[in-house]
């Protein structure tokens, strides 16, 4: 897979992961939003009985009349109200005892037989359903808490409206929003440098590279071009080398040649150098003979032929140290390639 294959995989899980979190995030607000709700509806529930238990305490001591308490309960219930939130309650038969709409009050609540089974076995009920504000014919979605009144088996109920949790949670919404948001981009933007800097200093994709490097190990530097490479890439750099150690060893080989060339020559020179010392070892023992026989015409001859071979060998003997030089330089210069090569770390 190629590199820019593996961050777009990394940038599309990053994505899924930050998106499933900010729902998270959001549902566990509101789950605690809403269980806030339900604690403050509890606490009112419980202060409410509270302060009934002392009129139902009043009618148990006969201190109060049972008409008298419930009218005295009813009271209190009814001063529990502020804004789009009251207190309710519907007696042991059903009937709506305190509301905060007038045309509610005495009219049978077919909810009280449908929830008062629950409330015997559990302190408290909550519901959310759709329901009408004071303020407004409107529907609006409501978390209803319940409890029972003991003794008399009142069911009194609170409830607090979605819209106020909504706009709350709308807010947060937004601000997980805009933070999921900034942060995926920041992430992204880090990965694309990481990517540009990584493709920057290597040349090319990490796979590409390395089946270029395999390439050129199997079928040899030939195929190690630096076309489309960065300047300054560990690519390029990898390239500009093997094309030094390139150009040196074919230096190396042609300095090769030249020496093997100049060898010959040297070893042709020596040759002819043999030829005529053996030339001149002729015509000395020639010259003395001729010395012993003491024949002058012949004595000049073989003088002017021994002069002559004498230039000969002086002609040789030059060419043999040129040869021998030039091999000197050659020798040099592959020499002075060695130790650079040696000079080179590994």
């Amino acid at each position: 897979m190629k590199l820019s294959s593996k961050f777009n995989l990394i940038v599309f899980v990053m994505f899924f992961v930050i998106a499933g979190l900010s729902y998270l995030s959001i549902y566990t607000l509101k789950e605690s939003l809403i269980d806030a709700r339900k604690h403050e509806i509890q606490s009112i529930l419980k202060f409410a009985v509270n302060q009934a238990s002392h009129y139902i305490e009043q009618e148990k001591n006969q201190t109060l009349t049972r008409d008298e308490a419930e009218k005295k309960v009813e009271a209190l219930f009814s001063t529990m109200r502020f804004d789009d939130y009251y207190v309710w309650a519907n007696d042991a038969n059903g009937i709506a005892r305190v509301h905060i709409k007038e045309l509610v009050v005495g009219v049978f609540q077919p909810s009280y037989a449908k929830y008062v089974s629950y409330l015997n076995e559990h302190p408290f009920m909550f519901r959310i359903g759709e329901s009408r504000k004071a303020s407004s014919d409107a529907l609006f979605v409501k978390i209803n808490g319940m409890t029972l009144l003991p003794d008399w088996r009142w069911m009194i109920g609170v409830g607090v409206y979605m819209d106020e949790l909504d706009e709350t949670l709308s807010q947060y919404t937004y601000l997980v929003i805009a933070l999921a948001t900034s942060s995926f981009l920041l992430l992204v933007c880090v990965l694309l440098w990481v990517y540009r800097n990584t493709m920057g200093v290597l040349g090319k994709d990490p796979i590409q590279a390395l089946s270029l490097m395999k390439k050129v190990e199997r079928d040899g530097v030939r195929y190690l071009t630096k076309e489309g490479v960065p300047k300054g890439s560990l690519l390029y750099l990898v390239g500009n080398s093997f094309e030094h150690f390139y150009r040196a060893f074919e230096v190396l080989q042609q300095d090769a040649c030249t020496l093997a060339d100049r060898t010959e020559d040297v070893t042709l020179a020596i040759q002819d150098v043999e030829k005529i010392m053996q030339q001149v070892l002729d015509k000395g023992r020639q010259l003395s003979d001729a010395m012993s026989q003491s024949s002058e015409a012949h004595l000049a001859d073989i003088h002017t032929t021994y002069l002559a071979l004498l230039q000969d060998l002086e002609n040789a003997l030059a060419q043999l140290s040129q040869a021998i030089g030039q091999s000197s330089k050659v020798k040099h210069d592959a020499n002075k390639i060695i130790d650079d090569l040696d000079h080179l770390d590994f």
